[in-house]
């Protein structure tokens, strides 16, 4: 007469490692959800602050005129941050004592911009976001791309948005991670980086080219596509 045998239960130590492996894969899920939410978070803040300056910016024209009218003395940079001011709600701020300058790394760990705190003009917004005016030119003719707002840049708006504890810290700027960059032109904010432009992020916002990497290219693709693709692989406009 056949004997049926009884198969054996799981071992304590088979036990044992499988719910070691259940818990790596859902910590690894679960890290995977809060770091894609973390981004899109990031995409968030950055259109916001988009929309916000592109309001101002059509408010300051109305009321001020085109860019090209808005320095008025020998410092147009401050004169571009004083226009601004009037319809964007901004708190001025200074580099504290014990730091020489500004810092910007690119998203491959490289600094990419340096600038000393003479030449900084700050700014902080209602949310703890900071921008910096930059670049500015008076006749707004500086040339980056073929489209008539980017054939009129008058300068650059740099916005340092908040981590996600809420806060901001100038001794950490990575454009592209955390830190963005639009042109100011005749026609209004434009991000650095659009397709076809001279700073094209398909070309400049990359970890694996051959050309030198312009992290402020990565602020195009971020609003365009709304995903921060560029830090984890190479990206390509469709």
């Amino acid at each position: 007469m056949l004997q049926l045998k009884h198969s054996k239960g799981f071992s304590t130590t088979e036990t044992l490692t499988v719910f070691v492996i259940v818990i790596i894969i859902g910590a690894l899920i679960i890290s995977g959800l809060i770091h894609n939410a973390q981004r899109l978070e990031t995409v968030s803040q950055v259109k916001k602050a988009y929309n916000t300056f592109n309001k101002a910016y059509n408010l300051a024209k109305m009321q001020e005129g085109g860019p090209e009218s808005w320095a008025r003395t020998k410092y147009p940079v401050i004169d571009y941050y004083k226009v601004l001011k009037k319809y964007v709600r901004i708190t001025h701020m200074d580099i504290p004592a014990h730091l020489s300058g500004l810092i910007y790394y690119g998203i491959g760990g490289d600094q990419e911009i340096y600038v000393s705190r003479n030449e900084a003009v700050l700014g902080r917004l209602e949310d703890g976001s900071i921008i910096r005016i930059a670049n500015i030119n008076p006749r707004c003719n500086s040339v980056h791309g073929s489209s008539t707002a980017l054939r009129n840049v008058c300068g650059e708006l740099f916005i340092q948005i908040r981590d996600i504890n809420g806060n901001v810290t100038l001794t950490n700027s990575i454009l592209g991670k955390n830190t963005f960059v639009f042109y100011i032109t005749t026609e209004g904010f434009v991000p650095v980086g659009s397709k076809g432009s001279k700073e094209d992020a398909q070309y400049m916002c990359s970890k694996s080219n051959n050309l030198k990497t312009d992290s402020r290219s990565c602020t195009a693709w971020a609003l365009a596509k709304e995903n921060l693709d560029y830090l984890s692989r190479q990206i390509k406009w469709d």
